[in-house]
Order: C-alpha cells, then structure tokens, then sequence
C-alpha cells in the first residue's frame, strides 16, 4: 500500500473473401432476419498491462521493506508475470513491498495473483490486490489476498480505514475455508468508494454490498503486494492479467423495450444477458470472467429473433457501451444511437466529489475523446454551492456555452471545446473544473462528451436553462434548428434527492457524498423538433436547476476519412503526428489502402492523428479500407502493428460507405522505446 503505511496483515482477396464468409455464417441456434447493426458507442477500458512484458515503466513502486533495516525485497517482471519477493529483517515483524498504479476513476480493478506457498514455517505471508484512494489524508482501502500460514492457506477479502499514518480498523468480508481454492486465482474489485463493493475471486461473487461505509473517494489506485512476517527465506507475490475498466456493465442503448440484450461467445454459450428496459437501455454484467470477453453483442425479441448484432465478434470490457441502429426501435422511446446521424458520440466520462480545499478543483481524469473529425468536447458541471470560475482540458481552456449556467437552486452549466486536429487534443488529458474562489466547500458532478460530426461554425445552435421554486422534477424542452441535431439536457439537484427514469437517453446520473445529483442525458433529432428531457426525482421531488444545448451536425462529408492513432504505452511517443495535445511525437504517418468490392486499388496515402481523407467517391458505394503493418519501421527493428478500429472490430479491410470516418489504432513491438 501508500509508503506512508505501516504494512498490515495479395493476401486481399482472401481476407475479402473470409470478411463475405463472416457475414453470410450466422451462429447457430438463432433466427436471424436481416438484423441491425450494433456499433460501440465507448470502451470501458481504463487501463491494462498483462505484467508479462518486462516493462514495468508504468507502476511505481516501494513500500517499508525498503526502508526497515534488516529487511529485504526483490521485484521483476518476465514472461511468466510481475514478481514482487519480501523479507522482514525479524519473524513476527511485517514487511511489504508494492507496485503501485496510476490513479484512474475507473470502478473495477483486476489482477490475476498467485500464492506460491502452501503454507509458511512459522508467522504469515499474504499477496494481493488493493484499491485505494488516491487521496494522501486517508488509508482506507480494501483488499483481495491470498493468505499462507503454518496450518495452511485461504483467500480473503479485508477492508481497512484509518487515518495515514497507520490503518485503525482491519475488518474481514470475506475468507475461504482453509486449504479449499486453488493458488492461482482473479481477484476483482468493484467499488464506487462510498456504499458499494462487489468482489469476485475465480469468477465467484463473494462479496456484494451497497450498505458499506467506504470511505474512498476517487480517484481510485491500485496496489500490487505481498506481505510477510516470516524471516525464514524471501517470499514471493506473482501477478498477471492488471485491468481497470469503468465497470462490470456491459450497456446496450436504442434497443426495443422488453427485448433481451446478450453477450454471446464465438460458440454460441451466452456469457451475459439483460431485459431491455422501457428507456431502451440493458446492462450486461461481466465482472465474474477475464477480460476482455471475445463476443458478439445481439439483442433478441421475445421470439428468440436475432434483431440487433455486431457485425463480428468485438473485444468486450465491462462499461463498454453499445447502440442499436435507430429503425430497430419499435417504440416512441427518446433512446437514440449514438451514431445515427452525421454526430458521433467518441467518449463520456464522468467524476464527482466533496470540493472543500483551495484551489477549488475536481478532475476527471486521463479523458480520451478519441479522433475524427470536426470535435466537439462538451463538460457538463452540477455543484450545490459553487458555481464554475473555467475548466480546462490538458492545456486548452474551454469555453460556457453561452448562457447555459443556471444557479437558482444548484448550479448547473456547459462548457465546450471545439475544433479540428491538430488544434484539437488527439490523446488522453485531464479535465480540470475550477469553481468559484470563495471559502467553503461544495459537492460536485462533471461529466464530458466527445463528440465528432459537428458543425465548427455554429458547434452549439441553441440553449436554454429552467428551474423551479416548488418540489418537484426536473424537466427542460427545446426546439433543434438543423437535421440530425443532438440536444443534450444537465440537470441538477441537490440535498439528498436523486434521480431516475429519463425520457432521453442517460448517459450520466450521479449523486456526490449524498450532496448533491448531476445527470445527463441526450437525444437526436432527425429532423427540427421540440424535444423535451425529464427526470423523476426521488420522494416528493427537489429544488433543481436544468440546462441545455442543441448540437449542430456537420453536413456529412464526400469522402472517407482515416486516423491513424498509437495505443498509449510507455515505450514510444505519445501520437505519430510532430505535435498533440499529450506531447510529441516522430512526424511518422501509415500506410491506409482504399479499395472496391472486386478488391482492385483505388487509392492510398498516409495517415497519422490528423488523418487521410479518400475522395472524389461514389455515395452509397461500399468501399474497403485497409490500413497497413510497419515492419521494420523507419529503418528500425521494431514493427508498428494495426491492432483495431475505433469500434473495436479488428477486420481488414472494413467496408464502409462515403461519409464514414475511421480510427485505426496502432501498437509497437521490438525496441519501440524511444520512438
């Protein structure tokens, strides 16, 4: 844990020929009509290192065996995993020794760990996986371990809390009979901080609660760590497999009410499955298995009818989230598909917390708003007793759009940040509300979209705020002024009430420290409308404050745009382009292809975050897009290996149709440091 601590217990044709192949082969045991498309909409995924590389450039590490003298400690990092050994100086004295990620708000952590020891010769050694806050005024955390001791072995969940200097209260949650689980087990952790820890340890739930006093506030960071108190010899903690995702939920939007989402694997088993709600909404849980999940994502009628599928299997992380193709919706519900129109919707993100310190702060940290073109970057700000002094994304400061702020009952207001590459971030960067400079503290909600597909002359077409003086909900309407238009709604509402049930489709509802509650939710609109978001607040209602905006959709492009974009790690630059918002990067670009259903060359040029457009195309057409491997890259010995697209799918080359825009996304092998 915290040093701080004191330690405690020509090849073408064929893949075009395999991609028709893919698509005429249906799985079996499912009707299948024509189905829809589901695409995905944003990856869960936080972060991951399968700690077999070697690079441990990412971790930090220590911990008291480095400081106890007597004491000693070894750590590497092989193929066969993350390797952390510890020695106490005397038996019965406690020394550990940690890896230590970076802080995410990512609600679900894993990491395979394995207890090498059956038992020990006399004392005790446990290893395991922490979540912590990151916040350095507290130590509360919880634990997944394994546990050796003289009479044998036993797994263990253990919440700790306790002021920095040293953990108060240790309790156990959990512990396995003696000497019954195997050695080698997934430990995840999934909690929101405050009331809510679910753990599974080898795919089993032994903990699920929503009534505990947590604590954690997020940030969240997770630790890696064994412990011991024997002096016998050095003992061992190994770890493989570390992610963090947003959740275990896997979200499908825009499905028909009363239908069944599913997750279901290359041989037809169903890993997940969910009713589809009234707003158009499922939620597939998969916290029980490694991740990710290889799957199609498919919603069925109540007739066991196929009606919505990706189109292969996707790599699937828990708070993924997916859309159904509009005309698959067979009622009037306000849920809509995030790319229905010439708006794509590249990422959310959300935060919250008790802001009581100067300078004032709450961050949302490490936000990817992905590529493509024509961005949008929408914050979205819900506090109870501070209103917002600016908000800053990496470097670039945003801008309120308009007179979107409200502050009658709860402050509630958007900030925006548009523009095209390179002017506009590539690559992941904090988001920085500061509020108000006068004393007092306030609980606070932000959120963020990412969107692509907007106009950049007019991004924001129309706002509107409203609010009440009488208990009751939140509710705000407005009229769109262009086609395939987005209105997106920010209600706020503070003193305990909470909200539910929204007519347009959630993409955030949060409650801070019991303080105050921030939701967003969103709706396209075909054609020029009056649309109308609302809300149910808990009990008999709130006071609230409600604003929104009309996002204008750029008029669709003639061509088919390509972004090359480098999967972030340490061992090479940050972007491919000279310049992005994360750093610098070489001037290097890739190779992408375009070609035509007979596979015959069209056109090709070179591509990094800035992309490559293909033009002068048919509409309607369907072309292919190939983007190329770079071996040998630049006279090196490393190679720069595609390794997906934006939406997951790893097929080349990927058909699409005038007006698409791509996002290849590419990883480095062999002596990529530096480059």
């Amino acid at each position: 844990m915290k040093s701080t601590k004191a330690t405690d217990a020509t090849a073408l044709a064929t893949l075009a020929l395999l991609i028709v192949s893919m698509w005429l082969v249906a799985p079996l045991g499912r009707a299948h009509a024509a189905p829809n498309t589901i695409t995905q909409v944003s990856s869960g995924l936080v972060s991951s290192d399968s700690l077999t590389t070697g690079n441990t450039a990412s971790w930090t590490s220590g911990g008291d065996a480095a400081s106890q003298p007597g004491a000693k400690y070894t750590y590497s990092e092989d193929s066969q995993g993350l390797h952390i050994g510890v020695e106490p100086a005397t038996s019965g004295t406690w020394a550990g020794y940690f890896a230590l990620s970076s802080a995410t708000n990512a609600y679900l952590a894993h990491a395979t760990v394995t207890l090498a020891y059956s038992t020990v010769p006399d004392n005790g050694f446990n290893t395991g996986i922490y979540v912590q806050t990151a916040n350095n005024d507290f130590i509360d955390y919880i634990g997944c371990l394994a546990v050796a001791v003289p009479q044998g072995n036993y797994w263990t969940v253990v919440q700790s809390y306790g002021v920095v200097v040293g953990s108060q209260a240790i309790n156990t949650l959990y512990q396995s009979p003696m000497n019954t689980l195997p050695l080698t087990q997934d430990c995840t952790i999934i909690t929101n901080g405050n009331n809510y820890l679910k753990v599974y340890i080898g795919g089993n739930a032994v903990v699920d609660r929503n009534n505990m006093t947590l604590n954690i506030p997020p940030p969240f960071q997770t630790y890696l760590e064994p412990q011991s108190s024997t002096a016998s010899s050095m003992l061992t903690g190994t770890y493989t497999d570390y992610y963090a995702t947003a959740s275990e939920g896997v979200k499908v939007n825009n499905a028909p009410a009363g239908d069944t989402a599913e997750i279901v694997s290359s041989s037809n088993v169903v890993l997940a499955s969910a009713l589809v709600a009234a707003n158009g909404s499922a939620t597939m849980p998969v916290g029980k298995y490694s991740l990710p999940l290889t799957a199609n994502v498919e919603v069925l009628d109540s007739s066991n009818n196929v009606v919505a599928t990706t189109p292969s299997p996707v790599p699937v992380w828990g708070g993924d989230v997916y859309a159904v193709a509009s005309s698959t919706t067979s009622s009037s519900t306000s849920t809509q598909s995030s790319s229905s129109s010439g708006i794509t919707l590249m990422a959310t993100g959300s935060a919250s917390a008790d802001v009581s310190q100067p300078p004032y702060q709450l961050t949302l940290a490490n936000f990817n708003p992905g590529t493509g073109a024509n961005r949008l970057l929408l914050v979205g700000v819900s506090s109870n007793y501070k209103n917002v002094a600016s908000v800053t994304f990496g470097a670039l400061q945003l801008t309120q759009a308009g007179s979107t702020s409200s502050f009658h009952n709860s402050d509630a207001e958007f900030w925006y940040l548009d523009g095209t590459p390179p002017n506009y971030p590539t690559g992941p960067a904090n988001i920085v509300v500061t509020f108000g400079i006068w004393p007092g503290p306030t609980s606070a909600v932000i959120g963020a979209y990412a969107f692509s597909g907007v106009d950049q002359g007019t991004p924001i077409a129309g706002m509107v705020t409203n609010h009440n003086s009488a208990a009751s909900s939140p509710t705000i309407s407005m009229t769109t002024q262009y086609p395939n238009d987005w209105v997106l709604d920010l209600a706020s509402v503070a003193r305990g009430v909470t909200l539910s049930s929204p007519t347009c489709a959630q993409q955030w509802d949060i409650t801070s420290t019991g303080e105050v509650t921030g939701a967003s939710s969103s709706y396209v609109a075909p054609s020029p409308a009056r649309v109308t978001c609302s809300w149910t607040a808990s009990g008999s209602g709130g006071l609230w404050d409600d604003v929104a905006v009309d996002v204008h959709a750029a008029t669709p492009s003639a061509g088919i745009t390509v972004f090359a974009s480098r999967i972030p790690a340490s061992y090479w630059a940050p972007c491919f382009a000279t310049t992005c918002s994360a750093g610098t990067g070489p001037g290097a670009t890739m190779y992408v292809a375009l070609y035509d259903s007979a596979m015959n060359l069209l056109q090709s040029g070179y591509a990094d975050e800035h992309g490559y457009t293909f033009t002068g195309l048919t509409p309607g057409v369907t072309y292919y897009v190939y983007a190329d491997d770079c071996d040998m890259c630049h006279g090196t010995f490393h190679d720069v290996v595609f390794q997906y697209w934006g939406n997951g799918m790893t097929t080349r080359p990927i058909g699409v149709t005038v007006g698409s825009s791509l996002d290849a996304w590419y990883s480095c092998t062999a002596q990529c440091t530096g480059e």
